[in-house]
């Protein structure tokens, strides 16, 4: 809104400021008062940034203040008497808030515990046995077992460099946790040779890595968290077991969403397909299916609650994803649709929407 053509000095001299150039100058009455109710309009922006910059530093004093109190809270007290305080209501409600970063690691290990008694001699027997595979491929000289475990090794580097976590790009080739989540797989894979490497599990070794301090205590956690009732199913292949987790899954979704349950079938009749649908959910304990932040902190439940809360969280996922999924016609649709989430809600503001309605699943 500029004149087309230079004002003349005699209209400079009368031009409002407050009308445009080319429109006839106002009263100046009305140009005085105008201008009173455009200052005190600005008077009162200004104002109000300063209440709303105020009260942005004093949220973030709070939320600071909340977190120094809460890690305070599990060092100086939960940790120092354990086996009572994780028997107490108000510690499940600290780790249904979520545990602070800086103290997750020692309260995973903890949670999880060891009752396989691993070690690092155990950790490091397992990487040399893997050490001596690959010698042995180089040599010419090995065995159809190694063979075997040489495509183990060969598919745990291929899934780390694609598909873990490749947005924080730590993981893969050359950053700095690449090594140490390809060790803690091999001596896995090494320990439980029964099992072998099996994909999803590369999910689990590095999310364990990234809050845990050191290789040793991220393969000693993988170890035990794998030898619960649920993960060792899918991990074995015991189907049986496997057939009531997706019972189990397909009689609380019932309850919840009457429409979605019929979409799905019933497991026992379904068999493969049901199996198809959400095996993955379980076999990589929701890390292909969560965002970081979600997966963090439903493991912040998990590592305390056990298994249950897994089908939970599964009803919940099932949920979050309803109208889509009731579209989906076959395995493929359904699993490509699960695996869309994690990428739907990685800039979700308020990261605590997953972990609610796991919670009220629950109630």
């Amino acid at each position: 809104m500029i004149d087309p053509l230079p004002i003349s000095k005699e209209k400079e001299a009368v031009l409002s400021r407050t009308r445009p150039s080319w429109l006839p100058p106002k009263d100046p009455a009305e140009e005085k008062k105008h201008l009173r109710e455009y200052q005190k309009m600005m008077a009162s922006s200004i104002e109000a940034d300063k209440k709303r910059e105020s009260a942005r530093r004093d949220k973030e004093k709070n939320e600071a203040k909340t977190v120094s109190d809460r890690i305070r809270v599990w060092e100086e007290d939960i940790l120092t008497r354990w086996d009572d305080a994780i028997r107490e209501e108000r510690t499940r409600v600290l780790w249904w808030k979520g545990i602070p970063p800086r103290s997750r690691g020692t309260i995973w290990s903890r949670a999880i515990g060891n009752e396989l008694g691993l070690t690092a001699t155990s950790f490091q027997a397992a990487l040399s046995r893997a050490s001596e595979v690959e010698k042995r491929v180089e040599k010419g000289s090995a065995t159809a077992d190694d063979e075997r475990m040489m495509g183990w090794f060969s598919q745990m580097r291929a899934d780390i460099e694609q598909r873990a976590w490749t947005e924080l790009k730590i993981f893969q080739a050359g950053a700095p946790l690449h090594q140490g989540v390809i060790d803690v797989l091999r001596a896995y894979s090494m320990y439980r040779s029964d099992i072998g490497y099996v994909t999803g599990c590369h999910t689990i070794a590095a999310l364990l890595l990234l809050n845990l301090d050191t290789t040793v205590s991220t393969f000693i956690a993988l170890a035990n968290v794998l030898n619960r009732s649920l993960p060792v199913s899918f991990y074995a292949g015991d189907q049986g077991a496997r057939s009531s987790v997706y019972q189990l899954v397909s009689q609380t979704l019932a309850a919840r969403s009457p429409q979605l349950h019929k979409h799905l079938g019933d497991p026992s009749a379904m068999g493969p397909d049901w199996d198809m649908r959400i095996h993955d959910i379980f076999l990589s304990l929701f890390t292909h299916n969560l965002s970081l932040d979600n997966c963090t902190r439903l493991w912040d439940i998990y590592v305390f609650e056990g298994d249950g809360v897994l089908i939970h969280a599964a009803v919940a996922l099932l949920l979050e994803t309803e109208m889509p999924l009731l579209t989906a016609q076959s395995p493929a649709e359904f699993q490509k649709i699960l695996e869309g989430y994690s990428k739907s809600v990685c800039h979700t503001p308020d990261d605590d929407v997953f972990i609610k309605r796991v919670q009220g699943i629950g109630k």
